[in-house]
């Protein structure tokens, strides 16, 4: 099957439809369901459907796509060492001096530099904590799993500090959402533009997906 695929991208919050786009089209388009997206791209065109893999078995739980792929449709998986390290990356350029973030084998490991915070006994002795991704990917969507990295960071940061990071009297509630082909964390209000206290740059999702 020849041309540019069409790849699906993700759930799109604000307008409640799949977000998809063509390889070498800048433009964003959007579907329903398995269907839509699959006319959309198969028949329409005449080019493949790239479908995440969880995507795809969301689809088939649901009964809206038939359990073995037809022709046409290419599942994609997500490279989990490969989301560990960009949600390391985008959590590291927000946290707080002190405070560091390493990956490794599909876990995001949290420390602070040593005998600088006081923690929640108040003897400057902090330890470490992390976040399993690759473990919780295997029963959570994309955003619950970003969501819960960054609940676990901010218990990590608030204890060490005493102070309700990256809020002023209260912890800001965490958030992700898939939008614009990208994977959106931030802490605050439902509103990602309007009422985040503090937000990543958004993670492509291209950038963590290979084919399966």
């Amino acid at each position: 099957m020849g041309g540019a695929p069409v790849h699906i991208l993700g759930w799109d919050e604000d307008r409640h439809v799949w977000l998809a786009r063509r390889d070498g089209e800048p433009s964003f388009v959007w579907v329903q369901d398995f269907d839509d997206a699959y006319w959309a791209a198969h028949d329409s065109r005449g080019v493949s459907l790239v479908v995440p893999a969880e995507i795809y078995r969301e689809w088939v739980e649901c009964h809206h796509a038939p359990e073995q792929p037809p022709p046409g449709v290419q599942l994609v998986m997500t490279d989990i060492d490969r989301l560990t390290s960009l949600l390391a990356d985008r959590l590291a350029a927000i946290i707080p001096d002190g405070f560091h973030i390493e990956a490794t084998d599909g876990m995001l490991r949290y420390s602070c530099d040593d005998s600088r915070f006081p923690g929640q006994l108040g003897n400057y002795h902090v330890g470490t904590a992390g976040t399993y991704i690759r473990v919780n990917f295997e029963s959570r969507g994309l955003t619950e799993v970003a969501e819960q990295a960054l609940d676990e960071l901010q218990d990590y940061i608030d204890e060490a500090t005493r102070d309700p990071w990256p809020g002023d009297r209260t912890p800001p509630r965490p958030h992700a959402q898939i939008r614009d082909g990208a994977l959106h964390m931030w802490y605050g209000g439902a509103d990602p533009i309007a009422q985040a206290v503090l937000a990543c740059e958004p993670i492509p999702l291209s950038e963590m997906q290979r084919a399966s």
